[in-house]
């Protein structure tokens, strides 16, 4: 409640802008009293110039980074640079990717671009793992992880979507680059895995269907263990067996 009504009075919006309305983002993410509280560190990561103004608004407005959430404003890519992101659209947007000023930069903002491994050894504590990493890039996905090669060698879970916007790209070659590095990707689905790499891939899964691709460190064998135990009951469930 208090993060909701925080972000829609930073981005001066009401529940029938972009933001989703209220009742369907608690559905979505229920937090119960009694629910432990962990203590974390959390690193946001926003080049849209409205959305990190709001999220910096209501990360203030809440006192948030004394409790370890830390917003900022980049975009990430496989290099450092500048990219240009739009600077007249409403708050909560979500569908723009570095390649969205192409066409009229002057309508744009310019944003400082680094990659992962970049933004770690600036922002993060170099000890430690990293519990999650979470990329959703409009397509740009593997562009970041091309970036994270570092980042990645001491994370325990990574996921980001996939879909129509992989115009360059090929999901098998991401599979591939972060087996190689030491992770098990999945398609994840609701309450189902279907493993997509260490010999599992077939040519239909570059379908730019929009799904999410989950990947687990197998240095991480009890998070291994889970997943794999969900991907085995996925493919010996009634239905792919009948």
């Amino acid at each position: 409640n208090a993060w909701y009504d925080a972000m829609t009075k930073a981005a001066s919006v009401d529940e029938f802008s972009l933001f989703k309305p209220k009742e369907e983002v608690l559905s979505q993410y229920p937090i119960k009293s009694g629910d432990p509280i962990f203590e974390v560190d959390m690193h946001c990561v926003e080049p849209l110039p409205v959305n990190i103004d709001a999220i910096k608004a209501a990360t203030k407005t809440l006192d948030l980074e004394k409790h370890g959430f830390h917003p900022h404003k980049y975009a990430l890519s496989s290099k450092k640079g500048k990219a240009h992101f739009p600077s007249s659209v409403g708050a909560g947007a979500e569908s723009f990717g570095l390649d969205s000023c192409n066409e009229d930069p002057s309508k744009c903002d310019e944003v400082e671009m680094l990659t992962v491994d970049d933004f770690a050894s600036r922002h993060l504590d170099s000890s430690g793992k990293i519990d999650v990493l979470s990329i959703d890039a409009e397509g740009y996905d593997f562009q970041i992880l091309k970036g994270a090669t570092e980042t990645l060698k001491k994370t325990r879970y990574v996921e980001f979507e996939y879909h129509h916007k992989w115009k360059a790209d090929k999901l098998q070659d991401a599979a591939n680059y972060l087996e190689d590095l030491g992770f098990m990707c999945y398609y994840l689905g609701k309450d189902k895995l279907y493993r997509i790499t260490n010999q599992c891939w077939v040519d239909e899964y570059e379908s730019h269907v929009w799904s999410n691709v989950g990947c687990v460190s197998k240095d991480e064998k009890h998070w291994l263990s889970d997943m794999e135990g969900l991907f085995w009951g996925t493919i010996y469930a009634p239905e792919y067996l009948s």
